[in-house]
């Protein structure tokens, strides 16, 4: 077991056998020997696969960032998404200012068709029409002699 154990901590993928026994212990650490040559080989790939991941890792974040910039500048970026934002704000209130417009109108229209006063009130104010009778004033303001 001592045997085992000194060749377990050696970096050293042959094992080195004093000659002449070939014991079934001898075997068994034959073995293990072949398996802690194996085991450096391994740490040996799996160093140079961890470094490889790690640079690939390293080449994607500089990617990532250095693309980063562009998305919040871009012609699609953040900015262009602001000011999205902003210009359907301005048009959202747009509708609504409409909106309340339309329902004015609307309760004119009704007025007009249903109110004969309403009729009469459009035709004397907008149109400047008098009722058979009356006299209209004129005055002109400014032109006193």
């Amino acid at each position: 077991m001592v045997a085992c154990r000194r060749l377990l901590w050696t970096d050293d993928p042959i094992p080195r056998w004093s000659a002449g026994t070939t014991s079934t212990r001898d075997r068994n650490e034959t073995a293990v020997n072949e398996d802690v040559g194996t085991d450096t080989m391994r740490r040996k790939r799996g160093g140079l696969f961890r470094f490889f991941a790690q640079v690939l890792l390293a080449a994607v974040l500089a990617m990532g960032l250095s693309w980063l910039p562009f998305e919040f500048v871009g012609r699609h970026g953040l900015m262009q998404y602001f000011g999205l934002k902003s210009e359907l704000r301005t048009i959202k209130e747009r509708n609504r200012r409409k909106a309340a417009e339309i329902r004015v109108l609307t309760r004119q229209v009704e007025d007009l068709r249903s109110n004969d006063a309403a009729i009469s009130r459009v035709a004397r104010d907008e149109l400047g029409l008098i009722r058979d009778g009356e006299i209209v004033f004129v005055v002109r303001q400014g032109r006193w002699r």
